[in-house]
């Protein structure tokens, strides 16, 4: 069984996610970043146990090998820099570490419609996740095909 000693929300917004990472792993260390200051103190006073960092994906402020899961929901389109931001993933992520990314993904009809950043494409995140040296462990699509969750794993 998978039992992070760190968790770190990239994206974090006002903290739901970490809180719930909280729930399951109650003796981790809670770790967030988010651009806006606004969300960061927000997140800080509904979480006062975690640590919060005003902070872009591209340019985490943690030490390498430093956490055990990086969770991101929702974020990703808005990265400016999406391959640098995954490395930043790659680079913080222990040995063995796991990254869940879930973002906006939709079907290609949709996709000419709505257009909000730059979607998750699977084909592209195989290939980002590799580069950075994460390996897939799976990739699905949930919430009515609208959203796309990639399971990455740092190598040993």
């Amino acid at each position: 069984d998978f039992i992070p000693d760190s968790i770190l929300e990239i994206g974090c917004g006002t903290g739901r996610l970490i809180r719930q990472g909280a729930m399951h792993w109650p003796a981790a260390r809670l770790i967030a970043i988010d651009p806006s200051e606004g969300m960061v103190k927000q997140a800080r006073r509904l979480t006062p146990d975690a640590i919060f960092h005003v902070s872009l994906a591209e340019s985490l402020p943690l030490d390498d090998g430093s956490v055990d899961l990086v969770l991101s929901t929702a974020s990703f389109h808005h990265w400016q820099n999406q391959i640098q931001g995954v490395r930043q993933v790659a680079r913080v992520l222990r040995s063995g570490g796991v990254f869940v990314l879930t973002d906006i993904s939709m079907p290609y009809g949709l996709q000419k419609i709505y257009r909000h950043g730059r979607q998750a494409n699977p084909t592209i995140l195989d290939k980002m996740f590799a580069q950075a040296g994460l390996t897939v462990q799976a990739q699905r699509r949930a919430l009515v095909r609208f959203l796309l969750v990639t399971v990455g794993r740092r190598s040993k």
